[in-house]
């Protein structure tokens, strides 16, 4: 199951590579909010520990959404004036901070989904308004950079995945979907083409958390009734409807 695992997760995070190349930082900002990463992990979930765990799980899943829209908004904001490393820190530290009461509103579906509309449309509404706009829109050049931070993303992917189920289900869908992929992708943009670059991919990651949070709800309401696999199956669909919805409509101030 670890090589299934490895597989599944390095596939994901050559789909957000491949969509930064060829769509642009938005595009692959936006995958990595998806569940791209989630939605194996609740398979392989399920299989492991069954659908009563997974579910459980996937409610963890839609609170930890909170966790990653405060990690972009402080990201974004910090590397106005930080390096990628600073910027970084006080992004986890956000996340960090987050996480408790993402914990806490794991146990309840309706405070899960509250917790993360809240958190996400604020992020999303607020996020500075950099200089991010004048960016190049052609897709940035893989480096060796960019290929690290996809190796480092993947084995902390499926280390988190393994061993979040020791601390019970809702852990393991919090932990599994902190932003373990974003962060180190967000890191190789800002170190290799500066913040405006890192912004428009944040930008995108914040928005395809709601999808995520989409993708959390439809799978607990159905999974209990047809099954896991085919609730996954459905709450991917929903999700890829929620991704082409433009999304609520975000302040922005003069950079």
């Amino acid at each position: 199951m670890l090589w299934e695992k490895l597989g599944m997760t390095l596939v994901g995070l050559l789909l957000v590579m491949a969509a930064l190349r060829l769509g642009g930082r938005r595009l692959g900002g936006l995958l990595a909010g998806l569940p791209t990463i989630t939605a194996p992990t609740l398979a392989w979930t399920a299989v492991e520990h069954g659908t009563g765990f997974a579910v459980q799980a996937a409610i963890g899943s839609v609170a930890s959404c909170a966790a990653g829209a405060l990690f972009a908004w402080a990201y974004v904001s910090a590397s106005r004036r930080l390096a990628a490393a600073g910027a970084l820190a006080c992004g986890l530290i956000a996340a960090g901070v987050a996480a408790v009461p993402a914990l806490t509103a794991s146990h309840d579906l309706l405070a899960a989904v509250g917790l993360a509309l809240l958190v996400t449309g604020l992020a999303w509404r607020t996020l500075p308004a950099s200089a991010a706009t004048s960016a190049p829109e052609r897709p940035p050049r893989a480096g060796l950079p960019a290929l690290q931070m996809a190796g480092i993303a993947t084995v902390l992917t499926v280390a988190v995945s393994t061993i979040g189920p020791w601390f019970g289900p809702y852990a393991t869908g919090l932990l599994a979907s902190l932003p373990l992929i974003s962060a180190p992708l967000a890191v190789a943009e800002h170190a290799g083409s500066g913040h405006q670059a890192s912004t428009e991919f944040l930008r995108g990651y914040v928005k395809g958390l709601f999808g995520k949070a989409a993708f959390g709800v439809v799978f607990v309401l159905l999974a209990p009734a047809v099954g896991a696999l085919p609730a996954l199956a459905l709450a991917v669909a929903a999700t890829g409807l929620m991704s082409l919805h433009p999304g609520p409509r975000r302040r922005t101030t003069a950079a």
